[in-house]
């Protein structure tokens, strides 16, 4: 489903940052930050931007490609696990706390059929 909803041309939701991320970036702690469902890279590339340490993640390999391009346009950096996001691959409670911010921003859309 997002594999095929990344693949159309251009981006999903733009390239520019949540409304609710951007009006929020004083309130985060700066260091190693969780990404989860970033989907095509949006949120992730306006941290990084603004030098925080990111991992982002996402189900979708498709939008995960198109987050590198957008990160590599602005000359950003951030990991992107190798693995499937599964909840295998998830990071153990122990291992969140290595992350002092975590973003999850979603948006859908219910079908108008």
């Amino acid at each position: 489903m997002w594999n095929e909803r990344y693949s159309e041309q251009g981006f999903a939701y733009g390239t520019k940052p949540n409304d609710f991320l951007q009006a929020s970036i004083e309130s985060l702690t700066k260091g190693k930050t969780l990404c989860l469902a970033e989907g095509e890279g949006r949120n992730a590339v306006f941290l990084a931007m603004r030098g925080f340490e990111v991992t982002a993640v996402d189900l979708s390999s498709v939008g995960l490609e198109k987050a590198q391009r957008l990160a590599d346009e602005n000359g950003v950096t951030y990991e992107q696990p190798s693995t499937k996001l599964t909840s295998s691959a998830l990071p153990t409670r122990k291992a969140v706390t290595r992350f002092p911010s975590v973003s999850k921003i979603m948006r859908y859309f219910l079908s108008s059929e």
